[in-house]
């Protein structure tokens, strides 16, 4: 079947339901707050295919920071798997991202020859490690106050390249999110969001300038709380990844950070980015 006997449509706020249950019944960590921070900010870029009834049996998502877009929820029910459906679905929001200069996603290995066959380019492992903080944190972290924003802003435009100034402010404003800042000196040196999850809390996204400072935001947003965090695996990220490690996390998933067309640096993964936004955010 091609895309237009699938029937893919806009996936709406008024799907999120549907759309929760898909992630649900893949095991992943979103809340309802996940998918409709995505229908909010993108409303081109959220795709469905929907049975006879109407029923949403596949999504698709693609975030857009300036240039670069960024793949992500790419669902099918699994009772209608093995159908072309979630080639449909993908294609679509790969589509919606033709005019930009790249589109990016998380893959895992299973997914990977699929998104190879559709023009992506593997670039870097990015490891999700799992586990929480159990002592006590004695650190420079702290709330993030108005006058931080535009520190905030400026340091993760220097970190990604691209303007995400839309997805920070629009996070910070979610029910149980926290976001936290480290200065030296008066001047921010890094910044790092956590929020809720449907299996575990999430970390990220964290971005410092130094991996000290990463390892105390980290710290600071654990909370004593079984959190997620996903890691950029390159050599910049080491001591980050060598502190989760003696605190007692685990790599629970390896995927693989790919772009299309092929690039010579990962997408949206300067050296000061710690953990990444969220695997469909990047």
């Amino acid at each position: 079947m091609n895309d237009h006997e699938h029937g893919v449509s806009r996936l709406e706020p008024r799907d999120v339901r549907a759309a929760l249950r898909l992630s649900m019944q893949a095991g992943w960590n979103q809340l309802e707050a996940d998918w409709l921070r995505l229908m909010l900010l993108w409303p081109d870029g959220c795709f469905a295919v929907r049975d006879d009834e109407g029923s949403v049996i596949a999504t698709s998502t693609l975030a857009s920071f300036g240039g670069v877009g960024w793949v992500g929820m790419v669902l099918v029910d699994e009772s209608l798997r093995g159908r072309g459906i979630g080639g449909a679905v993908l294609r679509a929001a790969v589509a919606a991202g033709a005019t930009l200069d790249a589109v990016g996603l998380d893959a895992t290995d299973l997914g990977m020859p699929v998104y190879v066959k559709h023009g992506f380019d593997p670039q870097v492992g990015i490891n999700r490690w799992g586990g929480s903080v159990t002592r006590p944190c004695q650190n420079s972290a702290r709330p993030v106050i108005d006058e931080d924003w535009p520190a905030i802003l400026e340091l993760d435009r220097r970190a990604c390249g691209v303007d995400r100034s839309a997805l920070l402010r629009a996070m910070s404003r979610e029910s149980g999110a926290r976001l936290r800042v480290i200065e030296l000196s008066e001047r921010l040196q890094g910044f790092g969001f956590a929020r809720p999850g449907r299996v575990a809390g999430h970390i990220g996204p964290v971005v410092a300038k130094k991996p000290e400072m990463a390892t105390e935001l980290t710290c600071a947003l654990c909370d004593e709380q079984h959190v997620f965090v996903d890691v950029i695996d390159r050599p910049e990220n080491e001591r980050f990844s060598r502190w989760l490690d003696d605190a007692g996390f685990s790599v629970l998933r390896r995927l693989k950070r790919m772009a299309k067309p092929a690039r010579p640096e990962p997408l949206l993964a300067g050296p000061l980015v710690y953990a990444t936004a969220a695997l469909e955010l990047g």
